[in-house]
């Protein structure tokens, strides 16, 4: 299932992930930031991409380029060199397994190029969608994925026992 920015306070309520344990995956919210002419043009030409489509072809793009994209990671400046070739990774970002590594390479780059759920949002806006949903010890902050938030969720008497 796909979770657009606009439910996100509501993902953020009643996603599986926050029982998970270790440390929760940061909130895909970004900020404005300038494109370069390609990645103008590319997104004038996915923005008329069916969304399943365009989901398959950079599943496709990336699972053939991901054995390229992990060497290109191990140059200086490499995941920038990455980001130009329109694959977001977090090689050495986070301490994942290398398949979920390329899962979030591939649903980043579909964030990218499926315009139609980009809706940048502040860092007090985020910040309100935790207190709003009952969240305690909210940090929310600039970080590698923009707009990153976190923050834990009480248990409910009923959970204690």
């Amino acid at each position: 299932s796909c979770c657009t920015l606009s439910s996100l306070p509501c993902a953020i309520n009643s996603s599986p992930l926050l029982m998970a344990t270790g440390p929760p995956p940061p909130s895909s919210v970004f900020k404005i930031v300038p494109l370069a002419p390609t990645a103008i043009c590319t997104l004038l030409l996915t923005a008329r991409i069916p969304h399943e489509t365009l989901y398959k072809l950079i599943e496709r793009y990336v699972n053939l380029m991901w054995p390229l994209v992990k060497k290109i990671n191990k140059l200086p400046l490499g995941g920038y060199i990455n980001r130009v070739l329109f694959i977001q990774d977090y090689i050495g970002i986070y301490p994942l397994t290398d398949k979920i590594l390329k899962e979030w390479a591939i649903l980043d780059t579909f964030d990218i190029f499926s315009p139609v759920y980009e809706k940048p949002q502040s860092i007090g806006a985020v910040k309100k969608w935790f207190e709003n949903t009952g969240f305690e010890n909210i940090d929310v902050h600039y970080g590698y994925n923009d707009i990153e938030g976190r923050g834990t969720k009480p248990m409910l008497d009923t959970q204690k026992a």
